[in-house]
């Protein structure tokens, strides 16, 4: 299966994946935010979890797909990076935080790990469904939230 050349901004999601199970698009959707994906805390408490593209009309279609799937993300950007290229940032909405947890999840060691500190902070009541973070989440860039 094809999505575009490596490294390049013209990836795309597969018409297999999009119009595929929902165990097809969980798959799709770990193995690119292993890739491309991140889980920080902002002020050491709230967590973020974000996956960063040149490509906006591929990290449309990943939102879409999350979508489906009854995860809620925004798109922000373009942010211009310092070797001057734009990225754009899928962020997920914190109430969607633990059910990407549940559905995707990671393979990546120190994302399931952070993922567990997560659900513990949940669980504990440290973390509550309604916590947001203040969009958009990444400092030194200027952006705007896209479509």
């Amino acid at each position: 299966m094809r999505i575009g050349k490596f490294g390049t901004s013209t990836w795309n999601v597969p018409s297999t994946i999009l119009n595929g199970t929902e165990n097809a698009q969980a798959a799709f959707a770990r193995g690119f935010f292993d890739g491309d994906g991140c889980i920080d805390f902002m002020n050491q408490k709230l967590p973020r979890v974000r996956i960063n593209s040149t490509n906006s009309k591929g990290l449309k279609q990943l939102k879409k797909l999350l979508d489906n799937m009854d995860i809620k993300s925004k798109i922000n950007g373009p942010y211009k990076r310092q070797d001057k290229k734009f990225i754009y940032e899928l962020l997920l909405e914190s109430r969607s935080i633990a059910r990407f947890i549940r559905l995707i999840g990671s393979n990546h060691t120190k994302k399931r790990i952070r993922f567990t500190k997560i659900m513990l902070r949940r669980h504990q009541g440290l973390i509550k469904d309604e916590d947001n973070p203040p969009m958009p989440g990444s400092p030194n860039m200027v952006g705007h939230q896209i479509g």
